[in-house]
């Protein structure tokens, strides 16, 4: 499991598409609001890339309720960039969430395993993952490490445009907690 999941990893940092994550990180880093979508295995990526950017005084949203990711996405703003995290690429929930940020005018992102699924085809931009699924659901695990993977390259590349802010808006948030450490 342990060289499938690191080779899944490395295969996704060769196929993303470095421009779209560069397009993706700027615009989170310009401040605009954030949606992120995502249904079961996926949820723990997006909810995982909101715990990041919130951390850094980013406005990010997510909600493991469906219907409060549809509800969010009704309500998105033109400025706002939707992630829409999916392997299959298939996912109804996070699809109809997609549709409903592009009547806003948001930029949407997904993050899938093809490119060509619904998902992929309703989005600005794919950012790609590589993982390989079989009947064990070794794959599920590989591919929920690539999304993971995803989020640490987009949180990263945000975080150092966010500059010299970043270290004191870590602080602070690592001082509001401190105290709740036994």
């Amino acid at each position: 499991m342990a060289f499938h999941e690191a080779r899944t990893i490395e295969q996704t940092g060769r196929l993303i598409d470095e421009v779209g994550l560069v397009r993706v990180a700027d615009a989170i880093a310009e401040g605009r609001p954030t949606l992120l979508l995502g249904v079961g295995a996926s949820a723990l990526a997006a909810s995982d890339l909101n715990q990041k950017l919130q951390r850094i005084g980013l406005v990010s949203v997510f909600s493991t309720d469906t219907h409060m990711q549809l509800s969010l996405a009704a309500l998105a703003a033109p400025a706002s960039v939707v992630i829409a995290f999916s392997f299959s690429g298939r996912t109804a929930e996070v699809h109809r969430g997609m549709e409903l940020a592009r009547q806003q005018g948001s930029l949407l992102v997904a993050v899938t395993g093809d490119p060509e699924s619904p998902i992929g085809r309703a989005a600005d931009l794919v950012l790609a993952i590589s993982a390989r699924e079989d009947e064990l659901r070794v794959g599920a695990l590989a591919s929920r490490m690539a999304q993971l993977a995803v989020v640490d390259f987009l949180f990263v590349l945000t975080a150092q445009r966010r500059g010299r802010d970043l270290d004191a808006l870590l602080t602070q948030t690592r001082d509001a907690v401190r105290g709740q450490r036994l």
